[in-house]
């Protein structure tokens, strides 16, 4: 009678003891919860743009380069609180190399734009641990070789941009012997490649086309919304040249090139992005609004 009692006591504890142990897990999850919906509106007002990805992962886009050009290194811990940050745009922000240690636990970091910020070669090396970055841009940034071997152990780092930096050719090679898959650009404009390197195959199109939007009123073309970074191969299909002009995002039409029937151009944009086309006359003709994923956006013959 005496042991069945004692059991009795010691399940009962147990039970106590484990619903403490689900209330606390739960409280934890929810301040956890909490904190990350505090940085979010924290990020927002200092001019940021926070978004789920739109890839089914649980993760987060975060972007400063149009309203928070004033983000300094101490703002930083902001992004780090969300912690599972798959794409982070800094492009013309003030943030200096010491901002970078706030995000060497990012780990699930994919694309990081730097570009146009004081950042050097001691901030590099803060993102050596960033095993998942697949893009990176240092454009215009305080940068020399010795980022380059910082780099060398981001064995999935497909895409790095050293634009009007230090960094040497011999640097370059050597990051690329280290890693091959990786693209290092220098400032060589991508539509001229295949003229310069005739004996390599021609990228290939994507299979996915975007949405011909016909108009004949600029006015229709709707204000870019800025999104992950992404390409779109433009082919002129129509019998006549065309003009290819990206709508900012406050509404202004930027030219971008000239492409004359049956010239394809790949340019680097921005998904949500709005592409006026119009005729060498400034008539338009028509636009594409930009997706997440690479495609082509074809210029239609007219009707």
């Amino acid at each position: 009678m005496r042991r069945s009692v004692t059991t009795k006591v010691w399940m009962h504890a147990a039970l106590i003891g484990l619903l403490f142990a689900t209330t606390r897990s739960e409280v934890v999850q929810a301040d956890e919860s909490s904190d990350i919906t505090t940085a979010v509106a924290a990020i927002k007002r200092i001019g940021g743009n926070v978004q789920r990805t739109g890839t089914g992962e649980s993760g987060w886009d975060v972007e400063f380069q149009i309203r928070g050009g004033n983000l300094t290194d101490e703002q930083l811990t902001l992004v780090a609180a969300l912690g599972n940050v798959i794409s982070l745009n800094l492009r013309d922000t003030k943030i200096t190399s010491a901002g970078l240690v706030q995000l060497k636990d990012l780990t699930s970091l994919r694309r990081l734009h730097l570009e146009r910020t004081a950042v050097g070669d001691t901030g590099v090396k803060h993102l050596q641990g960033l095993a998942n970055l697949e893009y990176l841009n240092l454009y215009s940034t305080g940068v020399t070789d010795r980022s380059l071997e910082h780099l060398a152990g981001l064995t999935k780092l497909r895409k790095l941009y050293v634009w009007q930096t230090k960094v040497t050719d011999a640097g370059v090679d050597k990051l690329e012997r280290a890693l091959p898959q990786l693209k290092v650009v220098r400032g060589v404009d991508l539509s001229k490649l295949a003229d310069m390197f005739p004996d390599e195959p021609e990228p290939k199109p994507p299979a996915a086309t975007l949405k011909w939007i016909a108009t004949s009123s600029a006015k229709d073309a709707p204000k870019s919304v800025n999104g992950i970074n992404t390409q779109v191969w433009f082919e002129n299909k129509s019998d006549r040249s065309v003009k290819l002009y990206w709508v900012s995002y406050a509404g202004e039409l930027k030219l971008y090139a000239e492409l004359e029937p049956d010239e394809r151009r790949q340019q680097n944009t921005y998904a949500r992005n709005t592409w006026l086309i119009t005729d060498t006359d400034e008539n338009p003709l028509g636009y594409f609004i930009v997706a997440m994923d690479e495609a082509r956006a074809v210029i239609p013959k007219p009707e």
